[in-house]
């Protein structure tokens, strides 16, 4: 992790923890806060922020166990210089996805999602491969060995076309209607972006929230589930009663313009300090 020094609302130092420093996470967060001071009058501090995926006591994360008082959390070091999107603010996030994202009644109707395959999420093309409704695509990033992907499930994904070495774009999310949301190494930071899109988010349950997260509910912003083998039946609903898909998208379309947007990401951290 990281320690930013704030005095007379400036960044007087930053000072790096002991081991690795993910250098475009520190760089990010670096990015944030010095927007925040841009905008507003910070006091005197120190942050000690946790750059890994999983959340620590005592420190500020981007996601912490919910209802874990002794995690604080921090926006995302990704709403700000967006290594995912090429974008600099979460303003420029929601333009570009808008820009190029199409209706909602010209997408696939299918359930699809593209990552890299953590244990969290094998269960789920395990489940796509044996239900044509669901898709999805593996980046197989020789960086992540030590994820214990089974051989096997790699062989089946290939021959489907689900799995390769070369990384998809995002915003292939795009092209159809019901988006799938699980956790990664923790929370994965991708709702941010998913929020976006015209399409129907259908989220797993998890221990994990991020800043924004209590202001998401089941039914209004997304669909939820436990386990794969609930997901025909969420599939079929939603295919059945097309007004659920405009209700969530609609709802979620009103959260980023005007809840989840760069100067309350900003006041955010200004109120943080207070608390």
């Amino acid at each position: 992790g990281i320690s930013i020094v704030l005095s007379n609302n400036k960044i007087k130092e930053t000072i790096d923890g002991e081991g690795w420093i993910h250098p475009k996470r520190k760089a990010q967060y670096i990015q944030l806060i010095q927007a925040c001071l841009d905008m507003f009058e910070l006091k005197d501090a120190i942050l000690n922020i946790n750059l890994l995926d999983k959340p620590l006591s005592g420190y500020l994360n981007f996601c912490r166990i919910k209802g874990n008082n002794e995690q604080f959390l921090l926006p995302n070091h990704r709403f700000i210089d967006d290594d995912i999107t090429g974008c600099k603010t979460y303003e420029e996030i929601k333009s570009f996805l808008k820009q190029s994202d199409k209706p909602f009644s010209e997408k696939v109707n299918k359930i699809y999602t593209s990552c890299i395959l953590h244990r969290d999420k094998q269960a789920y093309f395990k489940y796509a491969l044996e239900h044509t409704f669901c898709s999805g695509y593996v980046w197989l990033d020789p960086n992540y060995k030590s994820l214990e992907i089974p051989p096997s499930l790699i062989s089946h994904l290939k021959i489907k076309k689900m799995a390769g070495n070369t990384q998809v774009p995002f915003i292939d999310h795009a092209k159809y209607k019901y988006l799938l949301y699980n956790d990664g190494n923790s929370l994965s930071d991708r709702m941010r972006l998913l929020l976006c899109l015209n399409s129907v988010i259908i989220k797993s349950s998890t221990k994990y929230e991020e800043f924004y997260s209590y202001k998401l509910k089941a039914n209004e912003n997304f669909m939820e589930y436990k386990f794969p083998g609930e997901l025909k039946d969420i599939f079929m609903k939603l295919e059945q009663t097309p007004s659920i898909s405009h209700k969530i998208i609609s709802n979620n379309k009103d959260f980023i313009e005007n809840t989840l947007t760069h100067i309350n990401i900003l006041k955010y951290n200004k109120q943080m300090q207070l608390t």
